[in-house]
Formats: C-alpha cells, sequence, structure tokens
C-alpha cells in the first residue's frame, strides 16, 4: 500500500474556476440509485434559516444538500473540485437531524449551491432548450410537498441571509441582466452588469466592465432596494501578475459605521496559488468612495489552518486585516484537526480522533481524500468528503484530473467531535 499524508486544506470553500472535465450530458431525471424514496412534507415549518446561499442550507430541523448519482462517479474534474461545476446527475437531498433520515427531494438532476426565499428553495438544473442544455432555476415549494416552481434566470447569482430578496442572472445579446426579485413579489432590473457580488440586506453589490476601451479596472456598484438607487462606489485594484484571476471573499455591510468591506484575492496558475489579497471597504451610498489595502504575495504553508484573508471591523469602523479568522470560517490544520472560528473570529481546535483534512499519496502526490466542503450550521460542521482516484487521462498540464470512488457527507459536532453519518456512496466495486 502505497504512503499517505495528511495536508492543511486552506483552501476548502473556494469555488474554483476550471470546468468538470467531463461532459454533462446525458441528464436523467429518473429516480437512480441514490434514494429512491421521494420526500414529501406533513407540516409546514417557520423557516428558520442559516448558511443560506451556500452549499449546505438550513431550513428548521432539515439540511438540504446536492449529491451524486452512482453514474455520477465517472465523471472527471480537475483538482478533484466537484461541488461548484459538477454538471451531472446530481440529486437535491434533506437531511432531517430530528430523525436522522436522508431522503430525496424532487425528481429533476440538479447542482450548485442552494437559495431559499419566501418558502421557496432554489437551485440549478439543466433544461434543454432549442437542441442545446442550458441552465436554469428550479424551485421547490418548502409547504406544499416540494412542488416545482420556475422563475425566468439563467443563472441564481444571490440571496439575502433572511431569504427575502434573490437575485439572478439573465444573459442577453448586451451583456448580462440581474433580475431582482423582492419580498413583496414584485421584481427589478439592473442591465448591462458583469456579476453579482452578493445581496447584504436590502443592499446588491454588482460589478460592470471599464467605462472606456483602453481601461482595464472593473467597476464596483451598490444598489439601495430602499430609495431605487445605484451608486458607482470605485474601481477595484488591478492584479500585478498577468493572467490572474479574481474572487469576491468575506463581503460585510457595516451598518453601524455606514461601510462595506471584502477581499478580492488574486489567483494565478493551474495550482490556485494565491498571488495577493486586497482589503478593500467603501462608504455606503458615496460616490468612488473605495480604499484598498494590498498584502504582498502570501505563503500558504505557513499559515496552518489559519485563514489567509481574514479581516475583523473594530469599534472605530476600520478594518484589521491582521486577524486570524473570520466568522464561523471552517479548514482542517496539517494533522488533519477541523478548526473554525466564532462571531468573534476567536479560533477554535475540535477535539477528535479522527483526521479530517487532506490525504495525499506520499509517492505521487495526488490526493487520495479531499473534504470538498465544509460549512458551519448552529454548532455542528457539514463536511462532504470524497475519497479520489487519479484520472490521468484527463490532465491538462498541471491539472490533475480525478474520478470519486466514493463521497460520505458526515456531521461533526465542535463540542464533542461526534460524527454523524449522513449520507455515504459508493462504487459498486467498493466495499
Amino acid at each position: 500500500m502505497k504512503g499517505r499524508v495528511f495536508t492543511t486544506a486552506l483552501m476548502t470553500g473556494i469555488s474554483f474556476l476550471f470546468m468538470s472535465c467531463a461532459a454533462p450530458f446525458p441528464i436523467s431525471e429518473d429516480d437512480d440509485d441514490v434514494e429512491l424514496t421521494i420526500e414529501s412534507i406533513e407540516e409546514p415549518g417557520e423557516e428558520v434559516l442559516e448558511n443560506n446561499g451556500h452549499f449546505f442550507v438550513k431550513v428548521d430541523d432539515k439540511i438540504y444538500f446536492h449529491a451524486p448519482s452512482k453514474i455520477n462517479l465517472d465523471n472527471t474534474s480537475w483538482f478533484g473540485a466537484f461541488a461548484s461545476y459538477d454538471y451531472g446527475d446530481n440529486v437535491l437531498m434533506s437531511y432531517d437531524s430530528s430523525t436522522n433520515k436522508t431522503l430525496r427531494v424532487g425528481r429533476k438532476a440538479t447542482f450548485g449551491n442552494i437559495f431559499v426565499k419566501d418558502g421557496m428553495l432554489y437551485t440549478n438544473y439543466f433544461r434543454k432548450i432549442d437542441g442545446d442544455m442550458k441552465v436554469r432555476a428550479i424551485g421547490y415549494d418548502l409547504s406544499n410537498d416540494y412542488k416545482e416552481n420556475f422563475i425566468k434566470s439563467d443563472n441564481i447569482s444571490a440571496v439575502d441571509k433572511e431569504g427575502k430578496t434573490l437575485v439572478t442572472s439573465v444573459y442577453s445579446d448586451g451583456g448580462t441582466n440581474l433580475v431582482i426579485h423582492l419580498d413583496d413579489g414584485n421584481e427589478l432590473t439592473l442591465e448591462n452588469v458583469k456579476e453579482c457580488v452578493a445581496c447584504e440586506g436590502d443592499k446588491v453589490f454588482y460589478v460592470t466592465e471599464p467605462d472606456y476601451i483602453g481601461e482595464s479596472e472593473n467597476r464596483f456598484w451598490e444598489y439601495d432596494l430602499s430609495n431605487d438607487t445605484s451608486t458607482f462606489l470605485g474601481c477595484l485594484p488591478d492584479s500585478e501578475n498577468a493572467g490572474d484571476y479574481y474572487e469576491f471573499h468575506q463581503l460585510t455591510v457595516d451598518d453601524e459605521h455606514n461601510k462595506v468591506y471584502f477581499t478580492l484575492n488574486y489567483y494565478s496558475g493551474t495550482k490556485n496559488e494565491l498571488t495577493g489579497v486586497n482589503y478593500i471597504s467603501a462608504t455606503l451610498g458615496e460616490e468612488e468612495s473605495l480604499t484598498c489595502e494590498k498584502s504582498n504575495q502570501m505563503d500558504l504553508d505557513v499559515l496552518n489552518g489559519n485563514d489567509p484573508t481574514a479581516f475583523s471591523i473594530s469599534s472605530d469602523g476600520k478594518m484589521n486585516p491582521n486577524v486570524k479568522g473570520r466568522p464561523f470560517y471552517v479548514t482542517c490544520d496539517r494533522q488533519g484537526h477541523l478548526i473554525w472560528f466564532d462571531e468573534k473570529c476567536e479560533k477554535h481546535v475540535v477535539e477528535s480522533s479522527n483526521n479530517h483534512g487532506v490525504v495525499l499519496d506520499v509517492d505521487t502526490g495526488a490526493v487520495v481524500e479531499d473534504p470538498e466542503i465544509m460549512e458551519y450550521i448552529d454548532g455542528k460542521i457539514y463536511i462532504m468528503r470524497n475519497t479520489l482516484e487519479r484520472a490521468k487521462e484527463d490532465d491538462m498540464g498541471w491539472r490533475m484530473a480525478y474520478k470519486r470512488r466514493g463521497v460520505r457527507v458526515y456531521s461533526v459536532d465542535v463540542k464533542t467531535g461526534e460524527e454523524t453519518d449522513i449520507f455515504n456512496l459508493r462504487k459498486d466495486n467498493e466495499a
């Protein structure tokens, strides 16, 4: 047996921009071999929401998430990043913590994060239109046996934490339009948008292309739902390295100081190397108020479980990028111990005899086991852990391709370290 080594999982939770190597077709809507029982709801709850808009979402006593079918285990993906861009035969599942039962929701093959608004659960699926498979949004009524509902959308972009406002994207020849679905049932449209960044309370944050040919800086905007006003907050900083791509992290609205804070992280190369972090703040409703503090290139190897892009907001409203965590961020150290940060950004290590981190093959450096998703909800860490095998025939340069031999979804109590299995799937030839 080849040797294995545990490594820190600092990149867990980052959405890679690389698409799955596997073709997304065909997509089956039949009852496949994940779970033949389709759940129905007996009584609606009060819809207490947690972690809305993420991979694991809690509504009352139920955790909703996506899981692959057996046929989907044969799909390949670069770096073993399946969850964000897994367009194969996935199914929407619900886990009831009061009964410890996991059941399938609906019959369509869906994927991606989960968004809840006004008693409806929304996510994405593929629909055949004019001979092509295109992404569309689908909704399930949480109080009516998951009855299907549809809204006009090419992609679901964001939702506020309370589930009152949903933002979807509709693509057109002139660019992307954002459709904002309000709590009262009305809709608003923002035209010619590059991307939606976040929806926080009554604020929607988005990016547009540079105004003039020759300019390279993207423009960052705030749309205020309360007064139907868009404000240009400022230009986003460029990367200092050619070929970099960026991601937004930790967008936080500070109502007390009328500020918005976030980090703009730049990555480069086929290994997704973090090349720089920009700590950004802006005054809400104030034109061109954006300010930026740039960091130097960061060495992930020395962080040992700390969040490389963390910040906190002090009592004077200023951002402190030196804090060693962000609220409810989850990762692992090199020994495979789960680490999470509370609402005050204080670090906690979960006492457990089991290793939860990434496992590497000592001889080849290939990933053997990967906790691809780790998210904190109400005193527990929910983990989707893949057992991987190399798919060298689908490699592209340094991009190492993998298939899944198995998938395990489980939770870990942050106080006791107790594990609860939620979902397990392995290939037929696996024990």
